[in-house]
């Protein structure tokens, strides 16, 4: 064998131990999202004097785990005192750097004496570096209690929405679940919308195409001159779970479902009806 020969076959053999070792790195890297945790803690709650606050925090905190395991993950909650709770699940991990388990705090940032904005932060485990901070619009606990409490609920069935897209356009653990309830096969649906401003819908949309889970796009059909706009929606989540997402988004922006707007399933469409005026539409743009 002559010396290139034999420098031919030292290269390959290099080539082919990279290979081996890039490939091992992901095959672990494009872990599932069932294969890693997401630990739940509880850091600043939601304080407030005129309303019950322990059942407004676990409204919050319920609706955020039970979405989020909804959508596909395993969930742990953990006990902000537990200290020995704590240092087990959430110590970093720095030796292992395929270790794909996040830690999520939930906050309730303080605007006012009755103002609140609920948030949470999305931590890796295996070197503490934030990988998203997010949050929702303001809410004023001096407010009707059903309606206070429907809009914790909101706010965390959202943040849950948002937390989903944005470990999705990291890639984190490569997500893909497996026949989840609320995965479909692509699909286009409609979406109509009756009584929105310009402002409030432009939203809407913009959201609807960012932030809720399986949705590829959303593409203007049709405006009519009546206020009724047609969407065309190409998503690869249910009808009905999109339709709960819009309910939580406009419940979170402080409408009341029933008094404030309307939501039906007419075979593959969502019918969104606003009975509010347009100035206090406008106050939420």
């Amino acid at each position: 064998m002559t010396r290139l020969q034999l420098t031919y076959l030292k290269l390959r053999c290099i080539c082919l131990l990279i290979g081996l070792c890039f490939s091992q790195t992901l095959l672990i890297e494009s872990a599932k999202s069932s294969d890693f945790t997401i630990h739940v803690v509880e850091k600043d709650r939601l304080i407030t004097k005129k309303q019950n606050e322990d059942s407004l925090n676990l409204i919050f905190t319920s609706s955020l785990v039970n979405e989020l395991s909804n959508i596909g993950f395993n969930i742990v909650e953990i006990n902000a005192n537990d200290r020995v709770a704590r240092s087990k699940s959430l110590s970093p991990k720095n030796n292992d750097r395929h270790n794909l388990n996040l830690t999520v705090y939930t906050r309730f940032i303080r605007m006012g004496e009755n103002q609140f904005i609920p948030s949470m932060e999305l931590i890796a485990d295996k070197n503490n570096r934030t990988l998203a901070s997010i949050k929702t619009i303001p809410l004023r606990t001096s407010g009707e209690t059903h309606s206070l409490h429907m809009q914790v609920e909101s706010a965390a069935i959202s943040l849950a929405r948002m937390a989903f897209k944005r470990l999705q356009t990291l890639n984190w653990g490569e997500i893909q679940f497996a026949a989840e309830n609320w995965e479909d096969s692509s699909q286009r649906i409609g979406l109509r919308t009756i009584g929105f401003t310009r402002c409030l819908e432009r939203h809407l949309v913009e959201v609807i195409g960012e932030e809720f889970p399986g949705s590829k796009y959303i593409q203007l059909r049709k405006a009519g001159t009546s206020g009724l706009t047609t969407y065309n929606w190409q998503t690869h989540a249910k009808i009905n779970y999109n339709a709960k997402w819009l309910s939580a988004l406009l419940t979170e922006l402080g409408f009341n479902e029933a008094s404030d707007f309307k939501i039906e399933i007419e075979r593959r469409y969502i019918r969104i009806k606003m009975f509010v005026t347009n100035s206090l539409q406008q106050k939420i743009c």
